[in-house]
């Protein structure tokens, strides 16, 4: 229930990074998105999860969830396409 279209996601897809880094716990090279830019624009695909070990708190993006606003970012691409074709 309660379904919603995600509105302007163009505009919040453009505020994020695609972001190539290094993990600090074992130097493992992967690449993503900045969780905190994630949250400002879509605070759903984003939890927080803790370290039993030193008792802090990280931010996890799922990733899952960032589709939504990729497929309504290229509908909106599409629009622009369309109506700029049509001139």
């Amino acid at each position: 229930h309660n379904v919603n279209i995600i509105d302007n996601a163009l505009e919040k897809l453009k505020s994020l990074r695609g972001v190539s880094f290094i993990y600090n716990k074992n130097n493992r090279e992967s690449a993503g998105v900045i969780a905190e830019e994630v949250q400002k624009v879509l605070p759903q695909a984003v939890k927080s999860i803790g370290n039993f070990a030193d008792k802090s708190k990280n931010l996890a993006v799922n990733y899952s969830a960032l589709t939504s606003i990729l497929i309504e970012s290229i509908k909106e691409l599409t629009a622009k396409v369309e109506k700029l074709e049509n001139k």
